[in-house]
């Protein structure tokens, strides 16, 4: 049972992983993270 949630889990994992990989290098996911974050603490 927990076997089959967690392939379940993993392959949703991938699909999001190639989703964002597809748009975005890491150097624009993290920017985009100090973006929010930057933006959370200034207002």
């Amino acid at each position: 049972m927990l076997s089959g949630q967690w392939s379940v889990f993993s392959r949703n994992a991938d699909r999001v992983q190639h989703h964002l990989a597809g748009h975005l290098d890491g150097r624009e996911i993290s920017g985009a993270a100090d973006q929010r974050r930057n933006y959370g603490a200034g207002s």
